[in-house]
């Protein structure tokens, strides 16, 4: 599984940076959402799925601190799909259907 908890902004940073050549799907969540939590565990069924994507959380506490993600957030949960550096497509909400499929879309993307 390629499942990262960014716990702060410096550390998302490090991690989104240390894959940014690759694909990268963010979640960006809350500890007191019930729907983040809901969420969740699609989240990291994905990240043990498909490996060779970097799943990585992070709190929208750290996200407003983030240079790369103080522009995208306006919800959570939040999904930001990231290839090579350049967001290529978002989701909002808690639908594992709708999520699934963004994911499977992300996979095929070369």
């Amino acid at each position: 599984m390629v499942y990262f908890e960014a716990t702060s902004s410096e550390k998302f940073e490090e991690l989104f940076n240390k894959h940014k050549s690759q694909k990268v799907i963010v979640f960006i969540s809350s500890v007191t959402s019930p729907e983040c939590k809901k969420i969740l565990p699609s989240f990291k069924a994905s990240a043990s799925s498909h490996k060779e994507i970097a799943h990585i959380q992070v709190d929208i506490i750290h996200c407003f601190e983030s240079k790369i993600l103080s522009d995208n957030i306006n919800h959570v949960p939040s999904f930001l799909f990231f290839k090579r550096n350049k967001q290529v497509d978002s989701l909002v909400g808690v639908n594992t259907n709708n999520f699934s499929k963004k994911v499977m879309t992300f996979v095929k993307q070369k």
